[in-house]
């Protein structure tokens, strides 16, 4: 089965991936980071969850909150 794409709906869907990480490259070091510290908490929720429970070797990330304070962020 083969899917064929309207040539206007590729091009506006690579425009919205441009727009997209042209913004998301104007975010600050402190915020992405805490993004990825988000996204570890959620990720070791589900490895956590999982039925098997295999060991795992990741932890999150500690990083005090004095690191990371928006009002003083540059």
């Amino acid at each position: 089965m083969v899917i064929r794409m309207d040539k206007n709906y590729l091009l506006h869907v690579a425009d919205s991936k441009i727009a997209y990480h042209k913004k998301k490259a104007k975010m600050s070091y402190e915020e992405k980071v805490m993004i990825i510290i988000e996204l570890q908490k959620i990720k070791n929720e589900f490895i956590l969850s999982r039925k098997d429970k295999k060991k795992s070797n990741k932890k999150v990330w500690n990083i005090q909150a004095q690191f990371y304070n928006p009002k003083h962020a540059h």
